[in-house]
This record gives C-alpha cells, structure tokens and sequence, in this order.
C-alpha cells in the first residue's frame, strides 16, 4: 500500500493545533457573546462576517493559493523568495485600492445590507482588517511552503493571547457591541501580521520580480473568479434568511454553521495547509494517484468520526456556554456537517484540475454552483426557513463534488475508494441514529451512552475498512511523538 510520508501526519497535526487556537478563542468567548449580544445582533455579526468573507476573496484575487502554485515551479531560493514578496505586494496593492472603495461607500453597504446605516462603522473596520488578513495569507503560504508549521502555532498561540482578553474588554467591559468585538479583532489580526511580515522579510528580504506576476495572475485570476463566486453563493444563505425570515434565524443558523465549522477549522483545514503543498510536491512521482486516492480516503475516514462525535456532543456544549433561545441552533448542526464533509472531498478533488492548470473549470463550476445556490435558498428557506436554508448547503456542496470529480478525473484519472466512502458514511449515520434510541437519563448519563456509542463507532470502522485498520495500527506502532520527528 503505497502511503503518504509521515512528515505530512505532522505537520497536518501541528497545523490542526494552530487552526485550534485561532479558533479557540470564539468558542471561550461564545457565552461572552451569547450574553451581551441579542439573538439579532449576533444574526446582523454574521452578515457582517459574511460581507467580510466575499471582500476578502474579491481582493484577495486568489494570490495565496498561486502563492504555493508558482513557489514550487522554481529551485533557486532568491526565485522562489521573489515569488513570496512579489505576491505580498500585489495583495497589498488590490487590497488597498479596494478598502479604500468600501470606506467610501461604507454607508451604502450598510444600507444595502441593513435597511440602515448604522453599521458603517463596522464596516470600515472591516475593510482594514480585510487588507492585514490578505497580506497574512502570503505569509502563510510561505509558512506552508517552507513546512514551518510550528511558526504557524506560535504565532496562532500569540493571536490568541491577545483576542481573548481584548475581545472580552471590548464587549463585556466597555460594552462595544459588534464594533467592539470588530475592534478587538483588529487588535489580535495586527499582532499576527506584525510576526508573519517580520518572517518573510527575515527569509525573503525584499525582492520583486516583475516577470511572476503575469503568469501568476492568470493563473489566479480564473481560481479567483471562482472563489469570488462561490464566496458570494456561500454566504447569500444568511442574506436571503435575512430578507425572508429575520435577524434572530440569521443568528441561529449562524451559531449552527459556527458548530458544524469545527470540523472544517479543526480538520478541513489543517489538512488543506498540509496537503495543498504536499500535492504539488509529489505530483512528479510515478504513484501520486495512488497516493491521492488512499490520502483522500484516510482523510474522509477521520472527517466522518469527527463529523459523527460533534454532532453528537453539539447539544450538551450549546447548553452550557450560551443562553436558552439560542439552543434551538443544535437541531439544523448534523445536516450542516453532512455539507462540510462533502466540501472536504471537494478539496481533495480539485488535484486533475490542479495539476493540468485548467483552473478555468473550477470557475465554471463556481458559476453554475452561485445560481444553484441561490435557487436552492429562494425557494427552500420561503418553504422551510433555516431547514430551507441547511438543504440548499447540503445539495449544493454535493453537486459541485461530483460535477469537480468527473472533470479532474478526465484531466488526471485517480481510483478515488467511493465504495468505502460510502460505506464508512452509512455507518456513522447508523451510529448517530441509534445513539438517540440509547439516550436516558440525565446529562452525566447521556454524555457516557454517547461516549461508549462513540467508541463502538470507531471499533467497528476499525473492524470493517482495512484502511482505518491500517491508520490505527499505525498510530499505535508509531505513536504521535515518533510521527512527528520523522
């Protein structure tokens, strides 16, 4: 069995650590949150954050992402180095120009997206943050490439120390509001800028080479034109339950994705910062489709376990750190993990198009996944309100799966294990509805079923797919310590 080098279990690993602590914080500071902000003020944060998710992709002309792309096309260090500053200087231009746009018009946003301008401010702030972010990002795919992942938790480590107190300052102190919570991450984002600008400038210098940016733009251009799309589809969700239902469901459904998001900032993540540049790096290899298929597999494997104990322990964890209108929100978290794993796959499916440089296709798809989107939301959150809103981001992450697999596999053809993603999905979906014939008692009760129900998921996946099988042999042979100094 052809397997994936122990380097990347360690750096995904540390980079799982990193992605915990930059996400740590929103979950130490959710009963912050949950007390001093209404159900409607915390709906109206997430449009906020909304906006600022479809800024960032619109500015950000997807440079971070040819930023690993175009680091590996060379050998020479002062190359790959001009690759690195290049980029930040771009980013920084494109972001700028468009910052300055929205602090212009900042009062018609609000409008546009309020009914009122009385989030303006917010919205400036936003902008600013947007800029510093773009220009981490670059660091960040120089940390990736580099495989400097324990810079990467030292500096998610140093972001953190600063986030939380600031943030619970700002809110529960000062008595911010949303633009105190907005303040306070502008605090924590200028502290992991400052580091990330101090390690490219360390290593880079301050080289520019004109000639990358040409074939970095097209290459990015189409990859960002997609990921403006799909930013735009990703979120019209929130705006459309705005506008046909209300503040306080965009709140609900907010918290929902914010738990069902652990998988993806925990798992999907980590994995993207590791294996974005280690599918590159062994693209030339003879086997590197057998490689894709058994990584893409180990990686479905964990996302489902993790997927099955978040949805069942979501409950228990939103009981104890928010108030009571706000519990409503673990019912809708299953169906939204069910979507995030599907995204998972859509990562690891994008490699044929990603080796062949057809980013074209992934834009393509993004087209057709926006008008999916939006028709999906328009007619099921009208019948269904946030129901509505969850099937929309299940059936569109789903189709935009299959439709990126059939295309990368025409371009770069990889024997993908379907038929023990399928089965593997089919257990745990078993396992999470037989925890619900299981549970009585009170809460201490009910948190042990679902333990032991959570163990016996793992024994029988051990039991019946012989690449869990292998994961776990191997984790018991080895050990995390010994996989991280290999």
């Amino acid at each position: 069995m052809s397997t994936p080098g122990t380097g990347l279990v360690r750096h995904t690993t540390l980079y799982w650590i990193g992605n915990a602590l930059n996400r740590l914080g929103a979950f130490v500071l959710l009963p912050v949150y949950t007390t001093f902000l209404s159900v409607e003020e915390y709906g109206a944060l997430e449009l906020l954050y909304s906006t600022n998710a479809i800024l960032a992709v619109v500015l950000g002309a997807g440079l971070s992402h040819a930023t690993l792309r175009f680091y590996f096309e060379y050998d020479d260090v002062s190359e790959r180095s001009s690759v690195i500053t290049t980029n930040l200087l771009v980013t920084l231009l494109s972001g700028v120009a468009g910052a300055s746009l929205v602090l212009l018009y900042s009062e018609q946003i609000s409008v546009l997206i309020f009914g009122h301008d009385g989030y303006s401010l917010a919205i400036d702030i936003l902008a600013v943050i947007t800029v510093l972010e773009l220009m981490s990002e670059i660091g960040f795919a120089y940390l990736r490439a580099r495989e400097m992942s324990v810079s990467y938790v030292v500096i998610a480590f140093c972001k953190l120390l600063v986030q939380v107190p600031v943030t619970y300052y700002m809110l529960a102190l000062a008595q911010g509001g949303i633009v105190g919570v907005l303040e306070a991450n502008f605090i924590s984002v200028v502290a992991a800028w400052l580091i990330l600008m101090g390690i490219v400038y360390r290593y880079c210098g301050v080289r520019i080479n004109s000639r990358v940016v040409k074939p970095i733009l097209r290459y990015s251009i189409p990859f960002a034109g997609s990921s403006v799309i799909w930013a735009i589809a990703g979120n019209a969700d929130r705006y459309i339950l705005n506008a046909f239902v209300s503040l306080e469901a965009v709140g609900i459904y907010g918290l929902a994705m914010k738990f069902a998001s652990i998988l993806a900032f925990f798992v999907v993540e980590p994995f993207k910062r590791s294996f974005g540049a280690y599918r590159f790096s062994v693209m030339k290899q003879d086997n590197a489709a057998e490689i894709q298929a058994n990584i893409t597999h180990y990686f479905f494997i964990v996302m489902s376990f993790m997927a099955f104990g978040i949805a069942i322990f979501t409950p228990e964890v939103l009981k104890l750190v928010s108030q009571p209108h706000y519990w409503s929100a673990s019912d809708i978290v299953p169906l939204l993990l069910l979507g995030m794993v599907v995204e998972g796959l859509l990562y690891c499916y994008q490699t044929g198009i990603l080796y062949s440089k057809a980013t074209r296709h992934i834009f393509n798809i993004s087209v057709l996944a926006f008008f999916m989107t939006i028709g999906f939301a328009l007619v099921l959150v009208r019948m269904f309100g946030i129901w509505g809103a969850s099937w929309s981001f299940v059936l569109t992450s789903l189709i935009v799966a299959l439709l990126t697999l059939r295309i990368s596999q025409k371009l770069y053809p990889v024997a993908y294990k379907h038929k023990k993603d399928l089965l593997v999905i089919g257990i745990c979906c078993l396992f999470y509805f037989l925890q619900y014939y299981l549970l009585q008692g009170g809460l201490l009760v009910q948190i042990i079923i679902k333990l032991v129900v959570a163990a016996a998921l793992f024994a029988v996946l051990v039991m019946v797919d012989d690449d869990a099988r292998y994961m776990y042999d191997t984790m018991r042979k080895y050990g995390l310590k010994k996989l991280s100094r290999a």
